[in-house]
């Protein structure tokens, strides 16, 4: 599950746990803990396509099985 506010209304941003299985979104802080801020159990990371595919067209070894698609068409 994504923890985010969207358009349509839905506050999942401010939720503790999963509105599906229910595990916490965040570890437990212990006590005597000087951390403030909640660490949290699982992060996604935004990878960028366009940069992604310069970086396998730029090489020899990947370039031709980016485009084997086009050159192959039946």
């Amino acid at each position: 599950m994504l923890f985010y506010d969207n358009d349509s209304g839905k506050k999942d941003a401010t939720l503790l746990e999963c509105k599906f299985c229910h595990k916490p979104r965040y570890h437990p802080i212990h006590q005597g803990s000087r951390r403030k801020k909640p660490i949290a159990v699982k992060s996604m990371f935004y990878l960028p396509i366009i940069p992604r595919s310069q970086r396998m067209f730029a090489s020899m070894q990947t370039a031709p099985h980016m485009t084997w698609h086009h050159e192959n068409q039946s």
